[in-house]
């Protein structure tokens, strides 16, 4: 399984772009067209966080869908949501890897005018969009659409 990943922290248009880069307008399965061809994609619109899931319930429903492609949005800070702490991003990325997934992309929006990805995304090599609110949410995802081979 490969997965790609946006993460941001709140209010950095995370939904916006992967609903623009991906066509889709809810979470769920899903054919996504890319530069080999199309692939059955499973989209995670709202950040896990957000979703109040953990990394083993996503890796539970995702596995339900017959899908090769993971695109999700992440929080780059954890959350406690209702007396459940959900962890940052980087934590869930590593808990993918340890699923055997295959992380492909890794996307961070960044409000300020900061270059660098954050410390403990870092060893993903993300690609850092910074002052992503002052750009057309279509210009940032036509960026990681090149990037990532989405048609």
């Amino acid at each position: 399984m490969d997965i790609i990943a946006i993460i941001g922290n709140t209010n950095t248009g995370k939904s916006l772009t992967i609903k623009e880069l991906t066509g889709a307008s809810r979470s769920g399965p899903r054919s996504i067209p890319y530069i080999n061809g199309s692939q059955h994609t499973y989209v995670q619109i709202p950040a896990l966080q957000e979703s109040e899931m953990y990394a083993k319930d996503f890796f539970t429903e995702v596995n339900k869908h017959n899908v090769s492609i993971v695109i999700v949005t992440l929080r780059t800070n954890g959350t406690t949501k209702h007396g459940n702490l959900f962890p940052d991003a980087a934590t869930y990325l590593d808990e993918f890897k340890n699923y055997g997934w295959n992380i492909i992309g890794v996307a961070e929006l960044v409000k300020g005018a900061r270059l660098t990805p954050t410390p403990n995304l870092a060893r993903y090599t993300p690609i850092v969009i910074s002052n992503v609110l002052s750009q057309p949410v279509k210009v940032n995802a036509q960026r990681l659409k090149s990037a990532w081979g989405i048609l």
